[in-house]
Formats: structure tokens, sequence, C-alpha cells
């Protein structure tokens, strides 16, 4: 797993990335690999902050063509 993230003046912007393997069990199982990204944004003004993220992912659970997918948006609002 890695991650990259930069902030600076109430924007933040990040990356990162995982992969996660499994080794085959017996002759007739199959070894995979599970794989992740997610990219996310944010701008914070005083109380309020907007965010954005994108994820997705192959072989989740590490079965192979089982993939992933999630867009967000979202408002916060602290008082």
């Amino acid at each position: 797993f890695w991650g990259l993230k930069f902030s600076q003046d109430g924007i933040a912007l990040s990356y990162a990335e995982s992969e996660y393997s499994t080794a085959a069990v017996s002759n007739t199982a199959a070894s995979s690999v599970q794989e992740l990204e997610a990219i996310q944004a944010s701008y914070t003004m005083g109380s309020m902050t907007i965010m954005a993220s994108l994820s997705e992912g192959s072989n989740i659970a590490t079965t192979a063509g089982d993939n992933y997918e999630e867009t967000s948006i979202a408002v916060n609002f602290a008082f």
C-alpha cells in the first residue's frame, strides 16, 4: 500500500494504491491479486468542506472478475 497527499491553503489532493496477493492453497486453486486505487480532493473554507472521490478495485476479496467502482461528492458543515 502506498499513498501521496498534498495539502495547502484549504485544498487537499490525494492518491493511493494497494495490492493484496493470495497464494494458491492447492493444485486446483489459482493465485489472485486484489488491486485498489483511489483519488480524492477537498476544499475547506471556514466550517464548510466540499469533497470528491473516485475509487476502483479489481478482484475484490481475491475473487477474479469481481470489480468495484465508487464516485462520491459530499458537502460537510460544522457548527
